[in-house]
This record gives structure tokens, C-alpha cells and sequence, in this order.
């Protein structure tokens, strides 16, 4: 993958290049196979190409080709890891001799976690996960980012993780053929043309979703809502709070995929008449049309102000199952979301309403 050209005076990023030989005769195949000396990242293309002659002064030659190759992920190796400068908490000034800024591995946004995340009070930031109540964890803080007693960074352990949605190569796939033709119209009168094609498709895909990773939405959750655990309810009326604020990332979710593919198609033709008044003069017609397509597709995102109502869940007074607390929100199909603790799978129809 990656910038190309056609021809190069009709080069187009995301394009294959693709050089087409005259005079070939008769049939040719090649293919290529390739993968990481870990057995994934697996690349390969196939191609053909056959020419002859037409009649006793034409000649024309055909080439395709096709080329793929499989997304590598940063979480698909150990060294895959959000890495960063930071400032360094130990220093002091610039001529202290201690380094200004250090080089952290592995970071995570301790602000947002795949079981949900929130604070109660002065205590430490918080999650709910498989049935229990505890502080978010972490091999170690980095304390200067962030309000106090909530840093931003956590080293390891509990968190967004960014290498989740960062890739080393996009899954990528392009097809491309073209067409030469020449033919002797005369002794001093030849035409050539030439009919070009090529598509490009790049992108990537990531269960779940990534929306606000580290931005600052987060959800309310009134003290009626019926997913809230009881634990947590008991904090919360130890400090007085009738609601909670929590921020989770879905990203992790197996039945629904986020993501983008652009898809960048090229088409070109050519013809080109030569001739000659002497052996000192000759003359040209030359014209070309050429079109270019450029396609961006984003699925799987998540529209914040409906997912915001399927996390404001009330219990339904007739049934006792919770639903949505807007009552035009379930009249579109919401569907109640819980934003405490792990949850492998949304239903299609709670996905059909926020993404």
C-alpha cells in the first residue's frame, strides 16, 4: 500500500503502481506470498499479463494485477505500546541536572475504562468490575497530569488503551488493469491508446468503539437507575450524591466493530495519432481523459447524545425491567444500556439506536 502512480504524470496516493511492458507475447503469471517471521501480517498479489500482435502492424498488451495485505495492530506485539515524553516529576529547573522530561512506556487514560470508571467524593478513581467494587488498577501513576487525586496516566494495568486502535499497517487492497494498443495506420501514420484502471481500498476496524476515548463526556446516572450496584448506591449515600458520573469505553465489545475504509479509484484514457510530413517534420494529436474518485466510509460510531439516553435507564413501572427515562427516546427504539462492569455484547437493537 501506500502513495503510488500510475504512469507518473497520473499519480494518486493509495494508487498501485503498475508498469506495463510493450511487446509482450503470448501469457504471464506471477504471484507473490509473503508473511512476519511471526506468522501473521500476511501480504501476497497475484498478476497476469498477455500481449500480441494484431494483424501485421498492431500490437496490444493486457496487465492485471491484484495486491493484499492484513491489517498488524500495535497490540498484536509486546513492544505495541502508547509511549510518550512526559515531564519529569522529579525536576526541579533546568540547570538542576536532572532530565526535564522522561520517556514513559505502556500509558493508559486512568479517565476512561472498559468497565466504566467515576469517582465518588474524595476517594480514589473507581470501577465496577466482575461483581466488585474497587480502585482503578494500575502498575503505577503518573501524578502531574490531571486534577488532584485523579491523575490522567496510569503505567500498565486498567485503562483505555490506545495500542488497541493504533496500527503498524492498515489492511489494505488495490486491483488495477490496464490496456495498450498501437497500430500502423500508414508507412508515416501510427495510433497508440491506452485505457487505464485502479482501485485502492485502505483501512482498519476495531471491535467496539473508540468515540471519546480521552475526551471529557461522561454519563449520569441517577440514583434510580436500576443498574447501579448496590455497593456503589451505598457510596453514594454516604456522601450525599442523588447522581454519578461514569465514562466507559466500548471498545472491547465482540458483536460490534468501529472503524473507516477509503477507497481511491482511478480511471484514465489515452490517444495519441503520430505522423510525419518529411524526415524534418512531424506532427502529434494527443488527448486524455482522466477521472479520480475518493471514498471515506466511518461505521460503528457512537452518537453520543443517543447513547447518552440508552445510560439514563429508569425501572418501567409496569414490568419492572429497566428502559430508557425519555419517553421519545423510546418511541425511536432505545434501549436501557448498563455503564457499570464488563459488557461483551450489546443487542442489535440497542446498537441500532446509538451507532
Amino acid at each position: 500500500g501506500g502513495a503510488a502512480a500510475v504512469y507518473g504524470a497520473d499519480a494518486v496516493s493509495g494508487v498501485v503502481n503498475v508498469i506495463l511492458r510493450e511487446n509482450v507475447d503470448g501469457l504471464e503469471l506471477s504471484t507473490r506470498q509473503a508473511m512476519s517471521g511471526r506468522g501473521d501480517a500476511y501480504s501476497y498479489s497475484y498478476g497476469a499479463m498477455f500481449g500480441g500482435k494484431v494483424g501485421d502492424r498492431g500490437r496490444i498488451t493486457v496487465g492485471l494485477s491484484y495486491n493484499h495485505e492484513d491489517p498488524l495492530s500495535w497490540s498484536d506485539r509486546s513492544f505495541g505500546t502508547y509511549n510518550s515524553f512526559l515531564p519529569n516529576p522529579a525536576n526541579g529547573n533546568s540547570s538542576d541536572g536532572i532530565p526535564d522530561n522522561l520517556f514513559y512506556r505502556d500509558l493508559r487514560f486512568r479517565t476512561s475504562a472498559y468497565s466504566g470508571t467515576f469517582r465518588i467524593g474524595t476517594l480514589p478513581r473507581m470501577t465496577y468490575a466482575d461483581g466488585v467494587l474497587r480502585e482503578l488498577q494500575n502498575d503505577s501513576i503518573y501524578p502531574l497530569f490531571g486534577p488532584p487525586g485523579d491523575p490522567t496516566y496510569g503505567i500498565g494495568g486498567e485503562g483505555n488503551n490506545p495500542a488497541n486502535i493504533s496500527f503498524f499497517r492498515q489492511k489494505y487492497k488495490s486491483i488495477s488493469a490496464l490496456t495498450h494498443f498501437s497500430y500502423e495506420l500508414s508507412d508515416s501514420i501510427s495510433l497508440e491508446s491506452d485505457l487505464q484502471f485502479a482501485q485502492a481500498t485502505a483501512g482498519l476496524k476495531y471491535p467496539g468503539s473508540a468515540t471519546s476515548m480521552t475526551s471529557t463526556v461522561y454519563h449520569q446516572a441517577g440514583r434510580e437507575n436500576p443498574f447501579i450496584p448496590a455497593q456503589v448506591l451505598s457510596l453514594m449515600d454516604q456522601y450525599g450524591l442523588t447522581s454519578l458520573s461514569v465514562r466507559r469505553n466500548d471498545l472491547l465489545q465482540s458483536n460490534w466493530s468501529q472503524g473507516r475504509a477509503s477507497t481511491r479509484t482511478t480511471y484514465t484514457g489515452t490517444l495519441k495519432l503520430d505522423g510525419q510530413f518529411s524526415d524534418a517534420l512531424s506532427w502529434q494529436v494527443f488527448g486524455q481523459y482522466g477521472k479520480f474518485d475518493n471514498k471515506d466510509i466511518f461505521f460503528g460510531e457512537r452518537i453520543l447524545s443517543r447513547y447518552a439516553e440508552a445510560a439514563d435507564a429508569v425501572l418501567d413501572p409496569a414490568t419492572g425491567q429497566p428502559m430508557c427515562f425519555s419517553a421519545s427516546a423510546r418511541a425511536a427504539g432505545c434501549r436501557p444500556i448498563n455503564l457499570f462492569g464488563f459488557n461483551p455484547n450489546y443487542s442489535q437493537e440497542t446498537l441500532d439506536y446509538f451507532s
